[in-house]
């Protein structure tokens, strides 16, 4: 029996975890499909911790026990390591993509090596979080930096950045230096002999000691070179070497921790036990303290290893406890800092300083004791092995490149010079010198190589996000892993410049990615506008939101090859960048300056001296040839454990010799036979030349997303040789311009000659020289003009390579292309030196210019001229080339495009600070009590319209008259309705003696209250009037104070409205009696008067005089709401009045810092438009630009009618709302008939049709406008394309909405349809951008806003066509299951104009200041009310969806197609008018009858039907090439000039 039960529960627990194992399955890879990439099905979760512990031993198990063709498509990923080698691009080659998503039945994770969305997870930190979670672990001293998020991390982070300063980059420069030469005396004193250890120092100092011996500790020494740094930079502590010894005058507090015996009461020093936590900082980590501590090393090595890292985090505990309390009492007893830097110090003093500016702003920015631990602990650890490694690797490939070990030695010795001493080297004057020389491109390319971690882990956020690639867009499911794989991407050769030539490169090696080259850091950098890491002012991509804290430049000197944004991350990216890189980058450079100053690093070969001496040459290279690669490989077997790093006791054998002495011969230099396509070298940086700056460098050839193709320009090869000239110096007998050699000259040759385009072209080079290297010199552009220009074609094709222009005279400013002024010193030897040959080249260049004007202003001519022959100018190739030339435009556009979040604009605009002002004399004792019981449910409605997103504080002021006491009383704003309701509660109602109230008091108190939030609403419940006779209808009698501010406190009514209309608070009254309707008058003509929007009560006896009054002044609305209704009907006008108070609110809101100031006003056309009088029409324009194809013709070309799967397509992309070329001439008025903010609307027609047209283009004022403001307003054609489709979306929407609804003609919907175009035809508005469309004649009217707005005026109540457009706007949203909402619908009658899309992807319609995504969802459903075409739509979608933070949406699944007809089975469909300036919307049976014999396959509304006969143009002859006779012809304007083309020279049947 209990065998059964326990097999039924085995079982049902097997059942259970099948079902689980499938429906994760089936869950994650459709989730993962939806993103969009390949997708990578594994049955084990790769991130899994199990797995991550476990997969060491049990892959190889696994891959020898299954057949190979289970998981060979997948293996990879589960393997360790697996994103450094052995190459990492090859598996996402393999998956034919840079970004691919494994889903398991547990868990989904996202691997990509693309810049650009790797640049997007890193720079959106909100939508791409850190994982705190996975960090939690690295608390073990007190939460930090790393493992903290939100406000939190900020915090953090502005406190630990403070130190990462300039200055203290210079101490830690000379810290490096100190560290690096005691680095140097340690190998040497180790090698030491005969010698003592003293004279050994001092003869290495001056550079005697020949070399050392084998160095097997390399790792280790550099770590610990690192360690020491970090107690410097960390702690502001000296520590010392083993051999060195301590300072007699060194401070007793900082000796204790600088001892290199342990002191009294600890049993570690405190650089052993830094250096053992850090190194055993897994086992801390992993293993709870409870168990280390309990663990005796007699158990085993295993278990000494244990004990060790126990006592190590004791000892470095205890330090940093003594160390804290030593801060602590300095800076109470006043002890000044000492120079140097410090973070723990800087942390301390955050927290205990009061004289810290940290500490003045606010508690926000106080950390705890454990956080400064935690944080001072957290910087030693990412500052330790990163630093260090990288410096180890560095070493290595020096030694495996002894080539570029000389190159770094030229550098340090134009720098520092041989002999000098490195202590005395000076940061400032030095430091950007030598990042920009070989030694910065050593380092960066040993970062792009072997990076210190290959992964950098993040997430998606709690919601799905979307990044766009490649023009695509792509949907991130919630709380997806998303890893970045940074070695990958910056091997990829889509970002990445290889070295090889073609002939030498072997074959199936494409590139030389994975190899280390320097060279690389010196071709062309991407140009601006394709996205380089760090913008042209060098400010680099930065937070432009808010500054975190921490060295803002670049991470590359900017005279390098700057890569591709998100494609050279070692220091991560964003606003989680590393803190420490410029202090890294600092560090190493400095290092690597002293090492190679007076010594090289060679490779321990597997010989001894003696026998290396008696080698033959080729014996020598042999041997060492043998020791690189086995150097290689061993570099190559790298792992990932915290860092990138050498593991299990594998290292690179090496030694250092004096520079000069070579115990391996290494072969002939590698520069004497490049066989690097281009040989690239740093600038130089001596004295001389370090001011001179020089042109700047043309771009290379390029395609979309940066990414670098074909042939680098001309100028980059000419930098590239006068470069290496430079570092070859005396071996070469001339310069390449021919002048007489010195060190200085190639750069100063270089400054000189800068050139133009035409120049870079020619200045390639040609039939060369041979130096007595054996390398090719080119001749000067006078020496062989013919020659460099048939190479020069030979080189570049016909690509032309954007350069500068020539400076030929000495002393004189050179002014590049770009405008930048450039001085070139007299001393200088420049391109005029070489002799009169350089005039020749000069008027050569004039000739060249001449010819290239010349042919421009032929190519104009015949473009008239075939305009003039009514032939198009523009041919079908042509027109492709213009379609090609927008979309490069809308992508740019669409990525330089400002972007400002919206997140969190509902919760902002509708959060209230809602003031009741409520009369509590004796008459008011029932209102009172009523006011006491609604106030709660009026709070809880408020919450529900506004979807439990606001927050709502409520203050509330009783007022009485002025002998009353207590006269006022008040309740400041307060978010508690228990807090509320006592205090009502606690008003009684009594007193008053005569008529009046003291109400200007009451109002007085109010604009005394704490406002705060952007909605601010006064709610005013009373039954009387203020004092004096203005404000009421009574007698002097029955008021105390009748004369105007002679009431006790001097108060008039002007005044205080005043104060409240400056603070925007609106005003809101509940009238009781009509003692209050003078009242009510007066103080709405003071909100007229300021823009309110206005509106009495019906029952106010003064309603007729002013009923309805908006802007009496004619003034712009100020964006504030008077309302008066009756008691009786609070809650629906309270909800009116807070929600058009949001709406205003919103506009202005979302206006504020996006649009430039409303623009003067123009003056307007008062005439009424003469549309037959053409010439009433006194521009004409002719223009060439774009229109919409999708809704008017795409189902004509299939021979289906529109239907759903064309609207799902549009939906699905921009690119499948297509647009065709458009060419017209246009007729228009110049006074514009209407005006709004920032266009202009002027009424237009065409040539050949009598349709009314209105041209729209953006205002301008004159020449000093503001640049931002300027480009605002002119928008350019990408601006104005996104307008088209968005508009035909709309359309597309309303087709199927009218088909749907087609029972009900009346509730039809339309859009109009907008062209948009560009002048290239009349004076003074050649290149103005503008847009077209049909002129809507009659009562314009807005139905809803883009933010939350709905018309429900009276008159409008049973409006069929604002019924329908509130459905409409439903329908949108239900129909693209909540991808796009339509609003902000405004026309006359049924045909809408300019409406507002909202839409779930931010990239969608992104160019478009009123898309507010799903904060504009909210908008419309706080507003919106189903009506009777929701119910009959059977919409489902509804405001509640989105209390719950949108996670339970429910759409209607399924919709009909009644009325969209197939011509095919015999059905007319729903089509639009064919003219592709009219676009209007035919029912099915206009469909039938209004089409036209001489035009099959096009449908017309019943106005544009008759005009194609109408407008036939008198009959033209046709001459046709060929055998054909001349024959007639006839043709329709009305037909071309719908199509936007230009009426053929010949009729259809010749007309090619």
């Amino acid at each position: 029996m209990r065998l059964n039960l326990l097999g039924t529960l085995l079982g049902l627990f097997l059942a259970w975890a099948i079902y689980k194992i499938y429906a994760g399955f089936k869950t994650n890879i459709a989730k993962a499909r939806k993103a969009g990439y390949p997708v990578l099905i594994t049955p084990i979760y790769p991130l899994s911790p199990l797995w991550l512990t476990t997969r060491h031993f049990l892959l190889p198990i696994l891959t020898r026990l299954l057949p190979s063709r289970l998981y060979a498509s997948y293996v990879f990923v589960m393997t360790p390591d697996w994103e450094y080698h052995p190459s990492p691009c090859s598996h996402f080659a393999r998956l034919g993509s840079d970004t691919f998503v494994v889903a398991s039945w547990n868990g989904l994770a996202c691997y990509t090596s693309d810049a650009a969305v790797i640049h997007q997870v890193m720079s959106r930190r909100e939508a791409f979080p850190k994982d705190t979670q996975h960090y939690g672990i690295l608390e073990i001293f007190g939460s930090n930096v790393v493992t903290t998020e939100g406000q939190v991390w900020r915090m953090h982070r502005k406190v630990t950045s403070a130190s990462f300063n300039e200055r203290n980059a210079g101490h830690t420069f000379r810290e490096a230096v100190r560290q690096t030469v005691g680095m140097l005396g340690g190998w040497f004193s180790s090698s030491a002999s005969s010698s003592s250890a003293g004279s050994q120092e001092e003869r290495r100092r001056e550079g005697d000691v020949e070399m050392t011996g084998t160095i097997t500790t390399l790792e280790h020494d550099t770590k610990r070179w690192a360690l020491n740094i970090i107690g410097y930079v960390g702690f502001g502590l000296k520590l010392f070497w083993p051999h060195e010894s301590m300072p007699a005058d060194m401070d007793p507090k900082l000796a204790k921790y600088g001892s290199l015996q342990p002191p009294s009461g600890y049993s570690m020093t405190f650089a052993d036990s830094l250096a053992t936590v850090l190194e055993r900082i897994l086992i801390l980590l992993l293993v709870p303290s409870a168990v280390l501590k309990r663990i005796p090393p007699r158990w085993g090595s295993w278990a000494s290893k244990l004990h060790e890292a126990w006592e190590a985090k004791v000892n470095y505990t205890k330090y940093m406890n003594a160390f804290l309390a030593e801060k602590v009492q300095d800076i109470r007893a006043g002890v000044q800092e000492r120079e140097g830097m410090n973070i723990m110090g800087q942390l301390v003093r955050s927290k205990y300083d009061p004289s810290s500016s940290e500490k003045k702003d606010g508690a926000t920015t106080k950390l705890e004791d454990s956080d400064i631990m935690g944080n001072a602990f957290i910087m030693t650890l990412a500052g330790h092995e990163t630093t260090a490694n990288v410096i180890h690797f560095t070493i290595v490939e020096l030694a495996m490149h002894p080539e570029v070990q000389r190159r770094v030695q030229r550098d340090i010795d134009a720098i520092f010079g041989r002999d000098s001493d490195p202590e005395t080297w000076d940061y400032e004057k030095n430091i950007n010198a030598l990042l920009a020389s070989y030694i910065g491109a050593v380092i960066n390319e040993t970062l792009r190589l072997i990076p210190p971690v290959v992964v950098t882990p993040k997430r998606v956020a709690d919601t799905d996000q979307w990044i766009q690639d490649d023009g695509q867009r792509h949907q991130m499911p919630a709380m997806m892993p998303v890893m970045p794989v940074i070695s990958a991407v910056q091997r990829s050769r889509r970002y990445w410049p290889a070295l090889q030539d073609k002939a030498t490169t072997k074959q199936g090696d494409a590139d030389d990615l994975d190899d280390w080259h320097p060279d690389r850091w010196y071709l062309p950098s991407v140009s601006r506008g394709q996205s380089p890491t760090d913008d042209e002012n060098g400010e680099g991509n930065q937070q432009q939101e808010e500054h975190y804290g921490g060295y803002q430049g670049l991470d590359t000197s900017p005279t390098l090859f700057r890569p591709v944004r998100g494609s050279f991350i070692p220091f991560s990216e964003g606003a989680r960048s590393c803190l420490g890189r410029r202090i890294a980058m600092v560090e190493m450079v400095a290092a690597v300056a002293v090492l190679f100053q007076k010594y090289s690093v060679e490779l321990a070969v597997d010989a001894s001296d003696e026998e290396v001496q008696m080698m033959e040459t080729e014996q020598r290279r042999s041997v060492y040839s043998k020791a690189q690669k086995k150097a290689k490989e061993t570099v190559q077997q790298a792992q990932s454990v915290v860092t990138l790093k050498l593991t299990m006791g594998r290292h690179v054998p090496v030694r250092l010799v004096k520079r000069g002495r070579r115990v391996i011969h290494h072969g002939p230099p590698k520069i004497a036979q490049p066989r690097k396509k281009y040989r690239m070298g740093p600038p130089p940086t001596t004295s001389k030349v370090s001011n001179v700056s020089t042109a700047p460098k043309p771009s290379s050839t390029l395609y979309r997303n940066g990414r670098p193709r074909g042939t680098f320009g001309a100028e980059a090869v000419l930098h590239s040789r006068l470069e290496f000239y430079s570092r070859t110096g005396s071996q070469h007998p001339t310069s390449s311009l021919g002048v007489p050699e010195s060190r200085t000259s190639a750069k100063s040759t270089l400054a000189a000659a800068s050139f133009s385009s035409r120049e870079a072209s020619l200045m390639t080079p040609s039939v060369p020289n041979t130096s007595s290297l054996g390398v090719s010199v080119f001749h000067t552009p006078a020496e062989s003009i013919d020659t460099l220009r048939s190479s020069a074609s030979i080189t570049l094709g016909s690509r032309e390579v954007t350069g500068s222009t020539t400076c030929l005279n000495p002393s004189q400013e050179w002014k590049g292309s770009n405008g930048d002024g450039h001085k070139v010193t007299s001393g200088m030897t420049s391109v005029s030196s070489v002799g009169s040959s350089s005039c020749t080249y000069t008027r050569f260049l004039q000739v060249l210019q001449d010819l290239s004007e010349a042919n421009e202003r032929l190519r104009t001519q015949n473009n008239i001229l075939q305009r003039k022959a009514g032939r198009s100018a523009l041919t079908k190739e042509g027109e492709e080339r213009r379609l090609k030339q927008l979309t490069r435009e809308e992508h740019t556009e669409t990525a330089n495009a400002p972007r400002k979040s919206t997140a969190g604009l509902f919760k902002s605009v509708c959060s209230i600070d809602l003031l009741f002002l409520i009369d509590t004399t004796m008459s008011m004792r029932p209102y009172v009590e009523s006011a006491k019981c609604q106030v709660r449910s009026i709070l809880d409605d408020i919450n529900r319209v506004f979807l439990k997103q606001a927050e709502v504080r409520v203050a509330v002021v009783g007022y009485k008259d002025h002998t009353d006491n207590p006269s006022l009383q008040f309740l400041d704003f307060t978010k508690s309705t228990d807090e509320v309701q006592s205090f009502l509660n606690s008003l009684a109602a009594t007193g008053g003696r005569d008529s009046p109230e003291d109400v200007l008091g009451g109002l007085q108190q109010a604009l005394g209250a704490t406002w705060k939030h952007h909605t601010r609403v006064v709610l005013h419940i009373c039954d009387a009037p203020p004092h004096g006779r203005t404000l009421h209808d009574f007698s002097d009698e029955r008021d105390h104070y009748p004369n105007p501010g002679s009431e006790p406190h001097g108060l008039t009514y002007q005044p205080i409205l005043k104060r409240m209309l400056d603070a925007k608070i609106n005003y809101f009254l509940l009238r009781i009696t009509k003692h209050t309707d003078r009242m009510a008058l007066m103080f709405l003509k003071e909100y007229a008067t300021a823009g309110g929007d206005c509106m009495l009560s019906e029952k106010n006896r003064y309603y007729s005089q002013v009923s309805g009054i908006k802007n009496i002044d004619g003034t712009p609305d100020g964006g504030l709401v008077f309302r008066e209704a009756e008691l009786g009907i609070t809650l629906t006008a309270i909800q009116r009045l807070v929600v058009e108070a949001v709406t205003t609110s919103v506009m202005s809101s979302t206006e504020d810092g996006e649009l430039p100031g409303r623009q003067p006003d123009v003056r307007l056309e008062k005439d009424r438009p003469q549309w037959g009088n053409p010439a009433w029409f006194d521009e004409r324009l002719i223009v060439k630009g774009f229109s919409i194809d999708a809704t008017v013709t795409a189902g004509l070309d299939d021979g289906l009618a529109f239907g759903t799967s064309m609207l799902d397509r549009m939906m699905e992309s921009d690119m499948n709302i297509t647009v065709s070329a458009l060419k017209l001439n246009l007729c228009k008025r110049k006074t514009p008939f209407a005006q709004g903010a920032l266009r202009l609307a002027s009424f237009a027609r065409t040539n050949y049709s009598r349709n009314h047209y209105v041209v729209k283009e953006s205002k301008t004022d004159g020449d000093d406008d503001d640049d931002d403001d300027r480009r605002l307003r002119n928008h350019s054609l990408a601006h104005l394309v996104e307008d088209m489709r968005s508009q035909a979306l709309c359309k597309a929407f309303a087709l199927e909405f009218n088909s749907i609804l087609a029972d009900c003609p009346e509730h039809t919907i339309d859009f109009v349809v907008t062209s948009c175009f560009e002048c290239i035809g009349t004076l003074g508005r050649k290149g103005k951008c503008m847009s077209i469309e049909p002129f809507l004649a009659g009562k314009f009217v807005k139905y809803n806003g883009n933010a939350g707005y709905a018309n429900k005026e009276a008159d409008l109540a049973n409006d069929p066509s604002n019924q329908a457009a509130q459905a409409f706007s439903h329908f949108t949203f239900e129909r693209s299951r909540g991808q796009f909402l339509v609003c902000d619908l405004q026309g006359v009658g049924k045909t809408m104009t300019d409406p507002a899309v909202h839409t779930l992807d931010p990239y969608r319609f992104s160019l478009s200041q009123t898309n507010l995504g799903v904060e504009g969802f909210m908008f419309f459903f706080a507003y919106h009310e189903c009506n009777h075409l929701c119910r009959r739509l059977q919409l489902r979608s509804t405001a509640t969806m989105f209390m719950d933070g949108g996670k339970k949406m429910q759409f209607r699944d399924c919709w009909p197609s009644r009325g969209l007809g197939n011509p095919l089975d015999g059905n007319e469909g729903v089509v639009c008018c064919s003219n592709k300036l009219c676009g209007r919307i035919l029912n099915p049976s206009q469909a039938v009858t209004l089409k036209h014999s001489s035009f099959p396959g096009y449908r017309w509304c019943d106005e544009c039907l008759p005009q194609l006969d109408e407008f036939k143009l008198n009959p033209r002859w046709c001459w046709p090439v060929g055998g054909d006779q001349r024959h007639r012809y006839e043709v329709s304007g009305f037909f071309y000039e719908s199509q936007g083309r230009s009426i053929p020279f010949t009729c259809l049947k010749h007309d090619k």
